[in-house]
Parts: structure tokens; C-alpha cells; sequence
């Protein structure tokens, strides 16, 4: 199997499309989702569709969904720093385990299939959660999650982007790349 060259402008323009990524996701909650909401929380009040109980339950519902995206908004913000300033490190690690982690969407008439989301489990207790998409810029490994898995075997190292101490940004396996110092 060749391996692919992996530079550092390769990872930071990787990172550059993650963050994107992350902004859109973030900008469309603030700018469409939040703001119908609201409305329907305030029409839902003035035209009395709703008891008090169920109104009440919107306006909790409405602060969940405001503390998630600033959280959301908040890593965003961590990743374009660390892109900006190279605060972010490069560590060679082991892989421990492989895990599909279910959930199912909606309940009861609703339900919909389930769905997995891939998990990378490292040594000093890291983990990264496997994007749908994953090294766009390849020619040659331009895969999904399910090709991320399927490549990676438990004991394959691993070049992991880390920002902090404990936040896998993105990995990169050995057996695919090889890192161009």
C-alpha cells in the first residue's frame, strides 16, 4: 500500500475545512433556527394555542438549544484560534479500540433507523469521534467514516492533531501517510 504524503499545509487546510464547516452549522442555528423558534414561542403565547406548562416547556427548550450552540460556537472559536496561531500539536499514538456508538432518532410512530457514529479510542485517554467525510484533498484516500474503521485496525499509530491537552482535531493513520517533516 503507498502511502500518501501528509505536510503541515495539508492539516492546516484540513482544519481550515472543518472549521467551515463548524461555522455553517453554527450560523444557520443563530440565523434560521433560533429566531423561528422565537417566534413560535411568542406567537404560541399571544394567540393562546398553548397552555402555560407547554409554553413554559418551549422557553426551556429554547434555552437548551441557545446553551448548545454557544457551545458549539465556543469550540468553533477554540479551533480557529489554535488554526490561526499553529497552537495546535502533532503526536504519534496507538489505537486501543474501535467502537459504533447507536442512537436512534425519534420515538414510538417516529422512529427512525439507528445510526452510528464511529469512535477512535487512543492511549492517554483520547478520543475522536470519526466525520462523515474524511481526507478530502486525497487522491487516493478520500473516504467516510465507515473507510476510516475499515482501514484502522486496534494497534495501527496514528498522527493525531490535538489542540489543549486533550481535544483530537483530526487524525491521520500511518499505514495511509506519512508525515513530511
Amino acid at each position: 500500500m503507498q502511502k500518501e504524503i501528509l505536510t503541515r499545509e495539508i492539516i492546516k487546510s484540513d482544519l481550515k475545512r472543518r472549521m467551515k464547516k463548524g461555522i455553517f452549522v453554527v450560523s444557520t442555528i443563530y440565523i434560521i433556527i433560533l429566531p423561528l423558534y422565537a417566534l413560535l414561542i411568542y406567537f404560541s403565547k399571544k394567540w393562546e394555542i398553548c397552555s402555560d406548562f407547554v409554553w413554559f416547556a418551549f422557553i426551556i427548550l429554547f434555552i437548551v438549544l441557545l446553551c448548545a450552540s454557544l457551545f458549539r460556537l465556543y469550540w468553533v472559536h477554540l479551533l480557529v484560534l489554535a488554526v490561526k496561531k499553529d497552537k495546535y500539536k502533532l503526536e504519534k499514538e496507538k489505537l486501543n479500540n474501535i467502537k459504533e456508538l447507536f442512537y436512534t432518532h425519534g420515538s414510538g410512530i417516529m422512529e427512525f433507523e439507528n445510526c452510528g457514529n464511529f469512535w477512535l479510542f487512543f492511549s492517554k485517554r483520547l478520543k475522536y469521534q470519526i466525520p462523515l467525510e474524511n481526507y478530502h484533498w486525497s487522491n487516493t484516500y478520500n473516504m467516510t467514516d465507515k473507510g476510516v474503521c475499515n482501514y484502522s485496525t486496534i494497534g495501527d499509530e496514528f498522527y493525531l492533531v490535538v489542540i489543549g491537552k486533550r481535544f483530537v482535531v483530526a487524525v491521520y493513520n500511518t499505514k495511509l501517510f506519512q508525515l513530511d517533516n
